[in-house]
């Protein structure tokens, strides 16, 4: 199987920063952790793509996706002061599965069609208004509807009977 590093993890928001923030060792979520972004782009593969696995607090999980993670493929560099993790473009596929799940191959997955995370905005569209739509800015830096400066993911309008809310214990691999 694969191996995965953890780069990042939060609460529920940060101010993003290229240096490392905390100890990305340890597995308590209330703090905020990352490693540098040279640290995280020193982690791609030889055809220089990245993929990272994106988890939630199973709080926000319904059992449509409870044992699954939001993968993203991209060709791009990690740059954490930038929109969206500097992730998103046209090199960047995106897909819900399960821990097994290959991800040699994206020809299945959907693309982003903004320059911003939100899988609302994907083709094939992979979620709707649901705590599965995991939003980064949505056309801002990098909170929707917060203080400009921190990042968050986000749910949808239908997410757990709220509208937006920001989802708790992020973890990046």
């Amino acid at each position: 199987g694969r191996t995965w590093f953890k780069a990042i993890q939060f609460p529920n928001s940060y101010t993003p920063s290229t240096g490392a923030i905390g100890n990305i060792a340890t597995t308590d979520n209330s703090t905020t952790a990352k490693l540098s972004d040279a640290q995280i782009n020193s982690l791609r593969n030889a055809a220089s793509v990245a993929v990272y696995r994106i988890d939630v607090s199973a709080t926000w999980k319904d059992s449509t996706w409870a044992n699954q993670f939001l993968y993203l493929s991209t060709n791009r560099t990690h740059v954490d002061t930038s929109s969206s993790f500097g992730l998103i473009g046209t090199g960047t596929f995106a897909i819900f599965g399960t821990d097994s799940l290959s991800v040699s191959a994206t020809t299945t997955w959907s693309r982003y069609t903004q320059t911003w995370m939100d899988n609302l905005y994907t083709t094939p569209q992979l979620t709707g208004e649901t705590c599965k739509r995991m939003m980064i800015g949505h056309g801002r830096f990098d909170c929707y509807a917060e203080t400009l400066g921190i990042r968050c993911l986000k749910g949808g309008s239908s997410c757990k009977g709220l509208a937006y809310p920001k989802l708790t214990g992020i973890q990046i691999w």
